[in-house]
């Protein structure tokens, strides 16, 4: 499959103007083989690593430790064993390549950035409740909870070991660190939803899995059947609380926000029927990923304007943007060609449209 991929793009790339390789792709392998990057690498898989398990609420961990353990033992059966090796073989591969392959953007999220593991946390959910109701003995069950919880408290000192300098001078996107945020917002007296807090998120982390694991112990006990039933309630508002916590402070803001940029773009910026519009790769993001796949009657092309690439010869619109918004438009591209003049400052949305005469 690999090949024929290799085949396929080397053949789409001959054939549409402007193509280059997938960076994040060639960067994997680049880095990996790049001995000064390796601390960087570690540092973001620890990372990562991490923030999957604190999301997970050290679920995650627990089914970890699980696969790790059913890999090795001759207690599983074949085909447990098989399926324990793929989880963990994939959690590793998909955070080494993610740790290797994205750049170097100065966000906190980029070291912690576990949404392309997201796909395997319904997974791994599943495994640590299959592995809590098959395990019997409450001695074995705190055994997995303190093997669970030691996983996530040895990623976060690592982490904290590796990265504190890093993560001291990274800057913070809230949208990109949803889970921990959430998590770290319930310490006492915190409510916080502006900043990083590793150790608070892993404090709360455990205290949900500690909570989980008091909820199996009592369970199948009738005498405490009203304890057991409220705690799994609380468990249920919980989860509740926290998608309702998250849609409510970094989901619907980050919507609204960036509607009208993206969405909103073609109008506010004058584009018309035949324009061929070429975009600064300092844009912000929203509009260059909007306009790279809107279906337009032109063209589209981001190229480094203000690093002094030359502009496509068909183009006949550009865009830039004005990151000071008290500098005169022209400020905005002041290597222009000859030709191209200011057609629209959109201040309100800190961009500005040059056309072609």
């Amino acid at each position: 499959m690999f090949a024929v991929k290799q085949l396929m793009t080397t053949w789409l790339m001959s054939r549409i103007d402007g193509a280059r390789p997938s960076e994040v792709g060639n960067a994997v392998f680049e880095t990996l083989a790049n001995t000064q990057l390796l601390r960087r690498t570690v540092m973001r898989s620890i990372g990562h690593l991490w923030y999957f398990m604190t999301s997970t609420w050290s679920l995650g961990a627990l089914a970890l430790v699980v696969c790790v353990y059913a890999v090795f033992s001759k207690r599983f059966s074949l085909a447990d064993r098989v399926t324990a090796f793929l989880m963990v073989a994939l959690l590793a591969g998909i955070t080494l390549a993610a740790a290797a392959g994205l750049p170097a953007d100065g966000r906190i999220d980029t070291i912690t950035y576990a949404r392309y593991l997201s796909p395997l946390a319904a997974v791994y959910l599943l495994v640590a409740i299959a592995a809590l109701y098959h395990v019997r003995g409450w001695k074995k069950i705190a055994a997995l909870g303190a093997a669970a919880a030691a996983v996530t408290l040895v990623l976060m000192a690592v982490l904290l070991h590796l990265a504190g300098k890093e993560l001291t001078k990274s800057y913070f996107v809230i949208w990109g660190l949803p889970d921990s945020t959430f998590l770290s917002s319930l310490w006492p007296a915190n409510g916080d939803w502006g900043s990083f807090h590793a150790g608070r998120t892993t404090v709360v982390a455990l205290a949900v899995l500690a909570t989980v694991l008091l909820l199996r112990l009592l369970g199948g006990n009738r005498r405490v059947a009203l304890a057991t039933g409220a705690i799994g309630v609380s468990l249920a508002i919980f989860a509740g609380v926290a998608s309702a916590a998250v849609t409510e402070r970094i989901t619907e803001p980050r919507t609204k926000g960036t509607q009208g940029i993206a969405s909103g773009f073609i109008e506010s910026a004058g584009i018309r029927p035949g324009d061929r519009l070429v975009m600064d790769d300092g844009l912000v993001w929203e509009i260059r990923a909007t306009m790279t796949f809107m279906v337009l009657d032109g063209r589209v092309w981001t190229r480094a304007l203000n690093k002094n690439a030359t502009p496509p010869a068909q183009a006949n619109v550009a865009v830039f943007p004005l990151s000071d918004t008290k500098a005169p438009a022209t400020d905005s591209w002041r290597k222009a060609p000859p030709g191209w003049h200011v057609d629209r400052d959109v201040r309100e949305h800190q961009f500005v449209i040059w056309r072609r005469n």
